[in-house]
């Protein structure tokens, strides 16, 4: 049902642990999610949820070494109707680096219900906030 893709910038904030994350992610028409981010730490990562409340995996973790803060954090997330692709950027979304790929429905099993943005504090009760500075959805048929 056609290609899409969305991106985002964000800035973390708060006192968030090292494994703390914010970015995007999709959830499937069943209910399973994948997020695409970075970590405090500057640490990028892919992740794969059964629901909001239960995590399941980490697909991917780049040990960047981008530094702390690394901000903003530009993140997308790309379906080309095969494949599910996750990239970030260096340089306020010019020029994108795909980090990770899966068959688009390896994981989910179904189509893509909803896309958004997500901040994670990994359990822990610390302040977390996130703000929002871009964030675009481009769908072709």
């Amino acid at each position: 049902s056609g290609t899409w893709s969305v991106e985002g910038a964000f800035l973390q904030s708060g006192a968030i642990n090292a494994s703390g994350d914010c970015g995007i992610l999709v959830r499937a028409t069943n209910g399973l999610m994948m997020t695409c981010g970075f970590k405090q730490n500057g640490d990028f990562t892919v992740d794969k949820w059964d629901d909001y409340n239960a995590f399941s995996t980490n697909a991917k973790v780049d040990g960047m070494g981008l530094g702390v803060p690394f901000t903003p954090h530009w993140v997308k997330i790309t379906d080309n109707g095969t494949n599910l692709q996750f990239f970030y950027s260096t340089d306020m979304g010019t020029t994108w680096v795909k980090r990770y790929e899966e068959g688009r429905l390896a994981y989910a099993g179904s189509g893509m219900a909803q896309v958004g943005w997500y901040a994670n504090d990994r359990n822990n009760a610390v302040a977390e906030s996130l703000w929002l500075y871009h964030f675009r959805e481009v769908n072709s048929a």
